[in-house]
């Protein structure tokens, strides 16, 4: 959960610090996603191929050189800002390597919890990141994060217990292979709603978080991030103790989020003020929270060892493809609040109709 928590940090402090050097964020940022989404199936599909611990290593190596470089960055320029872009796109995508080593740990003994700490850590991270920021500035942030990256390292060298160290596979990493795989992971109906679900949810939950963002001054940030944070936490914790099947549970989260966006879209018309809108962003969070998990829960239990790795790199792409939408509805397109709330019940209600199809064709429970 370390790993996760410390990759999710350094991955918005590398946007924050873009957005901070250079006028020309929009083409760089939108450039880390595309490279991201690229690259992080085939990052992970390694991590099936050889093992998990290796992987994260080499991973975090890169990780720290990357953050090394935004430190040069802030003072000596945007040469360094696309090296470090470059190199952690291509090659520090962890996150899907961790979730499929949690899996490989403790495989069908209780993973629904297990995905229930993970989406708490990727909550966790936000604050420490928001609040790291706020109280002592970007510089001294980086600085903070490249000696957690340090830990990391440390912590895959000597903690870290892979159980395929010992037994990895004896065939080389083929890159076709590996991509002949990916498209057959695309190929599975089920698999392939889930992910379209969890893209149109995506979508949804960066717009109206980075609309609220946008329009907060640094104080009213402080309060969105935390409201959508605790939210999250407080969703997820629910959806380890309610004693439901994985589609109640997405169905349940999925059809709270509606009934959100339903109502703040009326807080539009209605004039509603900064409060309203804070708590329901924060009952949002908590609709996200009782989902997620039982959606990463629902992908994961159904996928052998050897292919967990590359189905996770899968997700964490269409998690950067969202972003990335995200990021060209805000620069380029710029909608009104309104429209974009619409849209995104729109979103919602394809998604409920991708999630019920996908449960319905490949489901261990119902």
């Amino acid at each position: 959960m370390i790993f996760v928590l410390i990759r999710d940090i350094t991955y918005a402090s590398t946007i924050a610090t873009s957005e901070l050097i250079t006028k020309y964020n929009v083409q760089f940022i939108l450039g880390f996603y595309l490279i991201q989404i690229i690259a992080a199936p085939f990052q992970a599909a390694y991590s099936d191929h050889s093992c998990r611990r290796k992987s994260l290593i080499f991973a975090f190596t890169i990780i720290t050189i990357s953050h090394g470089l935004l430190c040069l960055a802030v003072n000596y320029g945007v040469v360094y800002l696309i090296l470090s872009l470059v190199l952690s796109g291509l090659l520090g995508n962890s996150v899907p390597i961790c979730i499929a080593g949690l899996m490989d740990i403790d495989y069908l003994r209780n993973v629904k919890k297990l995905m229930v700490v993970f989406s708490i850590t990727l909550a966790v991270a936000w604050i420490i990141y928001e609040y790291g920021l706020y109280l002592v500035g970007t510089f001294n942030f980086l600085i903070f994060t490249t000696a957690c990256c340090f830990t990391c390292i440390f912590l895959a060298v000597f903690m870290f217990k892979d159980p395929r160290d010992k037994d990895p596979s004896p065939k080389r990493f083929n890159f076709s292979l590996e991509l002949k795989g990916i498209s057959n992971i695309l190929r599975q109906r089920w698999l392939f709603l889930v992910v379209k679900g969890y893209l149109f949810t995506e979508i949804v939950y960066f717009t109206l978080f980075y609309y609220h963002v946008l329009e907060s001054t640094k104080l009213m940030l402080l309060l969105v991030v935390t409201a959508y944070s605790v939210g999250y936490i407080i969703g997820t914790i629910i959806t380890m103790y309610l004693n439901l099947s994985l589609y109640i549970s997405v169905r349940t989260g999925l059809l709270s989020a509606l009934l959100c966006v339903c109502l703040l879209l009326l807080g539009s018309f209605l004039k509603a003020g900064f409060v309203f809108f804070i708590v329901l962003s924060g009952l949002l969070s908590l609709a996200y929270g009782i989902m997620d998990p039982c959606i990463y829960t629902f992908i994961g239990v159904n996928q052998p060892a050897h292919m967990r790795g590359k189905v996770f790199g899968v997700v964490d792409s269409t998690d950067n493809l969202s972003e990335m939408t995200t990021s060209i509805i805000f620069l380029l397109v710029k909608p009104s609040i309104s429209i974009m709330r619409v849209i995104a019940i729109i979103l919602l209600i394809l998604s409920y109709f991708y999630f019920k199809e996908s449960f319905k064709k490949h489901s261990f429970e119902n």
